[in-house]
C-alpha cells in the first residue's frame, strides 16, 4: 500500500474527513447560514452512495439481515416527507436558512436529521461512524476529528429545536441496524487495510529471501537494522501465527525498515496498527481465542509479537548455557507473555536449533520437515549434535559441487551454523571448498564484482578469517600468499566490518608462522595500517587487533630496514596508540602500553625522536602523560609500571624534562590533575624501583650467583632506566629558578628534594654493599656512580659521611667495557670540583689518592678530545680540580709524586701548544706553573717519556700566557696572577722556559 501527496488536499483547504479512497466524492452540503463542521457535514448528510458499490469499501451484505430491514434502512436514508408530522412543539423557522413554507428538500432533510439527533442511539451511531473514519485516516488529520466532535454538540442542538414526531419503531429499527452495518463496515475496512499491508510485507519478505539466498546478506545490514531472531528461511519451522497481537514491532518489517517512503504514510501505518491492535483485543477478545486455535491447526508460519519474544529472548540470554525451561519457568512465561504453553515449547525448540547448537534452518527442501527427531521422554531433543552433523554433510556436498553456485550456497550455509571455535568442521569445509574457489571469490570482491562486489568481498574475507583460526590453514603457503591482496583491499578503505575481518585474518596468519610476519613486513603492512589507526574507533575490536599486529611488526623491524617513510609511519602509530593508552581503561590499555614500550626500546628508537618532535599535532604528548599517570597512580603489576617508566624516560629524551609538567585530564576524574602530578609519580615510582631492583641485584650477585645472565641483564636495564629518570629530574630541579612558574609550590619542591635524598642514600647503600664484596666492575655500579655525581653536583654537602667513606671506591669503579676507571671519575668531576674549593675536600681527595684518578682522567680527556672540544666542559672541570689541589698543597701538606704529573705535562703541551683559544692557553699555563713549583728542569727531563720537545712546547705556552704577550683578559686575570707569581719563583730552575721569554 503506497501513498503520495496527491491523496491529500493542500493544508489550507478544508477537506472532508472521510476515507482517503473516497476523497474525490463530493457530498451535498445543507444550506445553513452557519457552515457546520466537516465532521457534521460528513456524518449528517449520509448519502445513499455510502452504501453502494461506488465506494471502495461497500458495506458487507450480512446474511442475517432481512429484506424488510434493508428496505427500512433505505427509507431512512432517503426519508419521505409524508412521514413527518408537525406537532407545533417548535417552528421550522427557528433554523435560519430552512425553507419552512415550501416544504422542500431542506426541510425534510433537517427534520430527519433532527429525529436522528434526538434518538437515544445517536451516540452509538456517531461512535460507529467516527470509528470508520479513524481506520485509515492520516495521523495528522486525527486531531481534526477530535476537535470537530467537540463542535458537534453545538450544531446538533440546533436540530433539537425542531419539533417532529417520527415512527419510533421504524426509527429504532433503522438506528439499530445501521449501527450494526457501520460496525461491519469498519471491520471490512480494517480487514482491507490489514490484507494490503500484509501483502506488501509478504512481498518484501519474499524479495529479501530471494536476495539472501543469492548473497547471504540481508539488506538490513546496510541500514543498521537486523533480521528478527525469529526469522527462518523455511517458514514451516515457525511456531506461531501472525494474527495474534497484530502487526506490532520490528518483525513485521522483515529487516527492510518502513514499508512506505514518506513520514506521513509511516504515521498512517502506525496509526492503523495501533488501532487494529486495540480494537481486535478489546472488541473481539473472546473470538480471537477461538480463532487462534483454528489457525494454529492449519498453519505454522508466522511470528510471535515483538513484546512477547523480547521476554522469551531475555530468558534465553540469562540461561544460555542450558536453555531448557522447567515447568515452573514455562508457567511463568505463559503468564508474562499471554502465549500458550505449546507456543512457548515450539519457540524454545526452534531457538535451540537455530542458536544453541548452531543448526541454521536455511534449507527449504521437503526433507527438513521429515527429519527424525531424537527426543527424550519429556519431548526435548536429546541428541542435537546428530542433526548438526547431517547439516554439515549437506554443506560439504554443496561445497564439493562442480558449479560455483553450489559452492557459494554452501559457504552461505556454513556462515549460518559453523562456529569459529569448531576447528574440526572448519578444516572439513576448507578442504571441501578448495583454495582456488576462495581465491576467485576474493578477487571478484576486490576487483570489479559488479553490484554484488561488497557482498562477495565480505563473504570471502569472513570465510578466510574463519578458516585461519585453524593453525594448519593459517600457516599454509596459500594463506601467507594472500597477505598482499588483503593489504591491497585494506588500502582501498573498505567498510568497517570488512576492515575488521581483514585485520583478523592478518593477525591469525602472522601469529601462525614466521613466514606470515615477514610477508606482512615485506608487503608494506606498516604502510597500510599506520594511516588507518587514527580512523579506527577507540577501543574497538579492529583497533585491538591492529595494535597486536603492530606488536609483531615492531619485533621484525631492524635499524637496517628503516628509512624515512617507515619512521614517519611509526610516528603515526605512536600518536594513534598514545590516545588509546590515555582514554581506555581495559586490557587494551596495557596492550597499547606494551607496543609503545617496544617501539621506544628498539635499537632504532633514537632515530624516531626527530619525526616525533616534528609531529603537527602535539596532543600525542599529552596523551602519553595522561596514560603514564593513570598507570603509576593505580594498583597495577610492577612490570606494567616499569613499562610506564620506560615511556616517561623516552618522552623526556624526546621533548625534554619539561614534559613532566603539564595538566592531566583522566576520563574518570572531573577536574584536571595538578601539573606536577606526573613529576611526583615518576620520581616516587623511580625511587621504589631503584630500592627493589638494587636489593634484587645484590641478592642475585652475592647470595644467589646461580641466577641466569638474562635475569641480571634485564634487571640492570630496568635499573638504568630508573637512574636515568632520577638524573633528568635532578637536571630539571636544578633549573627551576631559571624557569619561573614551572614548579611554584614550595611544598612540592621540598618533597622532590626529600625523595631525591632518600633515593641517593639507597644508591650509596648499594655501592657500599658492592665495596664490601670487593666488586668494582659493572655497568650497574657505574650507573650508580653517575646518579651520585649528578645529585652531589647540585648539593655537594648531601650524605657527606657516606660520600667520604665511598669516594675512593667510587673513583675506582669500572664499566664492563673499560680497562681502567675513567667514566666514574668523569661522572664525579662536578662534585669533586666543588668540594676541592675547600681545604677539607682537597685533603680528602689527596689522602685517599683520588687525585691520581682525576689526573689520569684529565690526561685521557685531553688525548681523546683535545682540539675537538667535544668534552671541553669535563676537561675544564678536571683542570679546576687539579688546580684546587695544587693551590692548597701547602695548607693540606700534600706532597705529590712527580711521576703522576709527568704525563699531564705532556698532555697539556699537546693540548695548548697549537690552539688559538686563549682560555686553553691560560688554563694549561696555570697548571704547568703550579707543577713547576715542586720540580726542576733537570728532574723533569729524567722522568721516563718526557723529552726536550715537550719542554719547548711548555716554554712557548708559558711565553704566550705572560702579560707581555697580551693573552690575558679580565676573565683570566686570576690565572694570569697564578702564572706570573709562579714564573718568578721557578724561572731560574727552568732555563729552557726562560729562553722562550727573552
Amino acid at each position: 500500500m503506497s501513498f503520495t501527496s496527491s491523496h491529500l488536499l493542500p493544508p489550507q483547504e478544508d477537506l472532508p474527513l472521510r476515507h482517503f479512497s473516497d476523497q474525490s466524492h463530493q457530498h451535498p452540503q445543507p444550506h445553513f447560514s452557519e457552515t457546520p463542521s466537516l465532521l457534521t457535514a460528513s456524518f449528517l448528510n449520509l448519502p445513499p452512495a455510502a452504501a453502494t458499490a461506488d465506494s471502495d469499501f461497500a458495506p458487507p451484505d450480512r446474511g442475517g439481515e432481512s429484506s424488510s430491514a434493508a428496505a427500512t434502512n433505505r427509507r431512512w436514508l432517503s426519508f419521505d416527507s409524508s412521514e413527518i408530522q408537525n406537532t407545533g412543539e417548535g417552528r421550522p423557522e427557528v433554523i435560519n436558512g430552512v425553507n419552512a413554507e415550501g416544504g422542500g428538500e431542506d426541510w425534510k432533510s433537517a427534520s430527519c436529521k433532527a429525529a436522528i439527533v434526538r434518538h437515544p442511539m445517536f451516540e452509538q451511531l456517531l461512535a460507529a461512524h467516527v470509528a470508520c473514519l479513524r481506520v485509515a485516516t492520516p495521523v495528522d488529520q486525527i486531531p481534526r476529528i477530535d476537535a470537530q466532535l467537540g463542535e458537534l454538540h453545538a450544531v446538533a442542538a440546533k436540530y433539537s429545536t425542531l419539533g417532529v414526531v417520527l415512527d419510533n419503531k421504524e426509527l429504532d429499527h433503522f438506528m439499530s441496524h445501521y449501527v450494526v452495518l457501520l460496525c461491519s463496515f469498519k471491520e471490512q475496512l480494517q480487514h482491507h487495510v490489514c490484507v494490503h499491508a500484509m501483502e506488501a510485507i509478504t512481498a518484501c519478505w519474499e524479495i529479501e529471501q530471494s536476495l539472501q539466498s543469492i548473497t547471504g546478506v540481508s539488506p538490513s545490514e546496510n541500514n543498521g537494522k537486523t533480521m528478527s531472531d525469529d526469522e527462518d528461511d523455511n517458514q514451516v519451522e515457525s511456531e506461531v501465527n501472525m494474527f495474534d497481537g497484530s502487526m506490532d514491532g520490528s518483525d513485521c518489517m522483515m529487516g527492510f525498515g518502513p514499508l512506505v517512503p514518506t513520514e506521513r504514510e509511516r504515521s498512517l501505518l502506525e496509526r492503523v496498527k495501533k488501532e487494529l491492535k486495540h480494537e481486535l483485543k478489546q472488541g473481539f477478545k473472546e473470538k480471537i481465542v477461538d480463532i487462534r486455535e483454528e489457525i494454529m491447526r492449519k498453519r505454522r508460519a508466522g511470528k510471535l509479537p515483538g513484546d512477547t519474544t523480547s521476554v522469551l529472548k531475555e530468558w534465553w540470554r540469562t540461561h544460555a548455557k542450558w536453555p531448557y525451561p522447567t515447568e515452573e519457568d514455562k508457567a511463568k512465561l505463559v503468564q508474562e507473555t499471554g502465549l500458550q504453553l505449546k507456543q512457548i515449547n515450539n519457540w524454545f525448540i526452534n531457538q535451540r536449533k537455530r542458536n544453541w547448537n548452531s543448526n541454521s534452518s536455511t534449507s527449504s527442501t521437503p526433507s527438513k520437515n521429515k527429519r527424525k527427531r531424537v527426543q527424550s521422554s519429556s519431548g526435548i531433543m536429546a541428541e542435537p549434535q546428530e542433526e548438526r552433523s547431517l547439516s554439515l554433510d549437506d554443506c560439504l556436498k554443496l561445497l564439493k559441487g562442480e558449479r560455483d553456485e553450489q559452492r557459494l550456497a554452501g559457504l552461505l550455509l556454513v556462515t549460518k551454523f559453523c562456529k569459529n571455535d569448531d576447528l574440526v568442521s572448519l578444516k572439513k569445509v576448507y578442504e571441501a571448498v578448495g583454495i582456488r574457489f576462495l581465491d576467485r571469490l576474493l578477487r571478484t570482491g576486490s576487483g570489479d564484482g559488479g553490484e554484488n562486489r561488497d557482498v562477495y568481498l565480505r563473504l570471502s574475507v569472513t570465510v578466510l578469517a574463519a578458516f585461519c583460526r585453524v593453525p594448519e590453514i593459517a600457516s599454509s603457503v596459500d594463506m601467507v600468499s594472500r597477505i598482499p591482496l588483503i593489504l591491497e583491499i585494506m588500502s582501498k578503505r573498505p567498510a568497517t566490518n570488512i576492515l575488521e575481518e581483514c585485520y583478523e585474518l592478518l593477525y591469525l596468519v602472522s601469529t601462525a608462522c614466521e613466514a606470515g610476519v615477514m610477508a606482512l613486513v615485506n608487503s608494506g603492512g606498516l604502510r597500510v595500517i599506520a594511516p588507518q589507526m587514527s580512523d579506527l574507533p577507540d577501543g574497538s575490536h579492529a583497533m585491538e587487533v591492529a595494535i597486536k599486529i603492530l606488536q609483531l611488526l615492531v619485533t621484525k623491524l631492524s635499524s637496517e630496514s628503516m628509512n624515512i617513510e617507515r619512521f614517519f609511519e611509526l610516528s603515526l602509530v605512536v600518536a594513534a596508540v598514545a590516545r588509546q593508552f590515555a582514554v581506555l581503561h581495559n586490557a587494551l590499555k596495557f596492550v597499547a602500553l606494551h607496543l609503545l614500550s617496544a617501539i621506544f626500546c628498539s635499537d632504532y628508537s633514537a632515530l624516531l625522536h626527530e619525526p616525533l618532535r616534528s609531529m603537527p599535532d602535539s596532543n600525542w604528548a599529552d596523551y602519553m602523560r595522561t596514560g603514564v599517570v593513570s598507570i603509576l597512580q593505580n594498583r597495577v603489576a610492577p612490570s606494567e609500571k616499569l613499562h610506564a617508566l620506560i615511556l616517561a624516560e623516552s618522552m623526556m629524551s624526546i621533548l625534554g624534562e619539561k614534559w613532566l609538567i603539564g595538566r592531566v585530564k583522566l576520563p574518570s576524574v572531573e577536574d584536571y590533575l595538578p601539573a606536577d602530578r606526573c613529576l611526583l609519580l615518576v620520581l616516587e615510582s623511580s625511587h621504589v624501583e631503584i630500592s627493589v631492583l638494587s636489593n634484587e641485584l645484590a641478592y642475585m650477585k652475592y647470595e644467589a650467583p646461580s641466577s641466569t645472565v638474562e635475569e641480571h641483564l634485564l634487571k640492570q636495564r630496568y635499573l638504568a632506566i630508573a637512574f636515568s629518570l632520577v638524573e633528568k629530574i635532578i637536571k630539571y630541579i636544578s633549573t627551576v629558578g631559571e624557569n619561573e612558574g614551572t614548579l611554584s609550590d614550595e611544598a612540592v619542591f621540598l618533597k622532590v628534594i626529600k625523595t631525591l635524598d632518600e633515593t641517593v642514600k639507597v644508591v650509596l647503600e648499594y655501592l657500599k654493599d658492592a665495596k664490601e664484596h670487593g666488586k668494582k666492575r659493572g655497568n650497574d655500579l657505574l650507573a650508580s656512580v653517575r646518579v651520585i655525581g649528578s645529585y652531589l653536583a647540585e648539593t655537594p654537602d648531601a650524605c657527606k659521611e657516606q660520600v667520604q667513606d665511598l669516594l675512593d671506591y667510587m673513583l675506582s669503579v669500572e664499566g664492563e667495557e673499560e680497562s681502567r676507571p675513567f667514566l666514574s671519575t668523569c661522572f664525579l668531576l662536578p662534585m669533586l670540583c666543588q668540594i676541592t674549593m675547600k681545604d677539607e675536600g682537597c685533603r680528602l681527595l689527596a689522602s685517599s689518592g683520588g687525585y691520581v684518578a682525576v689526573v689520569e682522567c684529565l690526561v685521557k680527556l685531553i688525548q681523546s678530545d683535545g682540539q675537538n672540544g667535544e668534552d671541553s666542559g669535563s676537561i675544564f672541570l678536571a683542570c679546576d680540580t687539579v688546580m684546587n689541589i695544587l693551590l692548597k698543597r701547602e695548607p693540606i701538606r700534600f706532597s705529590p709524586e712527580m711521576s703522576t704529573f709527568t704525563g699531564l705535562l705532556k698532555a697539556l703541551a699537546c693540548w695548548a701548544d697549537g690552539t688559538k683559544d686563549p682560555s686553553v692557553v691560560m688554563m694549561a699555563a696555570s697548571i704547568c706553573s703550579l707543577i713547576f713549583d715542586f720540580t726542576s728542569e733537570d728532574a723533569l727531563l729524567k722522568e721516563p717519556g718526557f723529552d726536550g720537545g715537550s719542554l719547548d712546547s711548555l716554554g712557548r705556552i708559558i711565553a704566550r700566557s705572560l702579560p707581555s704577550s697580551g693573552q690575558g683578559t679580565s676573565d683570566t686575570a686570576d690565572l694570569l696572577e697564578i702564572i706570573a707569581a709562579g714564573y718568578s719563583r721557578w724561572v731560574d730552575r727552568f732555563p729552557t722556559i726562560k729562553k722562550h721569554n727573552r
